[in-house]
């Protein structure tokens, strides 16, 4: 996967120091819509551990339909993983592949 521009945080390489500075926080959650909704206290703790930073979701496509409840974020991005599919009539199915 290459690196994007997300709300102006750009992907860099860097350390510990790099960690400390960073301005953007990517929470990845690549499962279904409960499980991002059950973390939603983590995301809300890491925006008051780390004020002033940009917290991003990356969800499956069915989980992103959550992220507007949750204030904290600032962008979305969805992926489908390989090993998910969405089932007819909405949620995901994991694949043994």
């Amino acid at each position: 996967m290459s690196a994007q521009a997300v709300d102006g945080c750009q992907a860099r390489e860097g350390g510990a120091r790099a960690r400390a500075e960073a301005a953007c926080v990517l929470c990845v959650r690549l499962d279904n819509i409960g499980d991002v909704l059950m973390c939603t206290p983590a995301v809300r703790a890491l925006a008051h551990a780390l004020p002033g930073r940009s917290l991003t979701l990356l969800a499956s496509p069915a989980a992103a339909a959550v992220a507007p409840f949750i204030p904290e974020l600032r962008a979305v991005l969805t992926y489908s993983t390989p090993w998910a599919v969405i089932r007819r009539g909405g949620g995901l199915a994991w694949s043994a592949a």
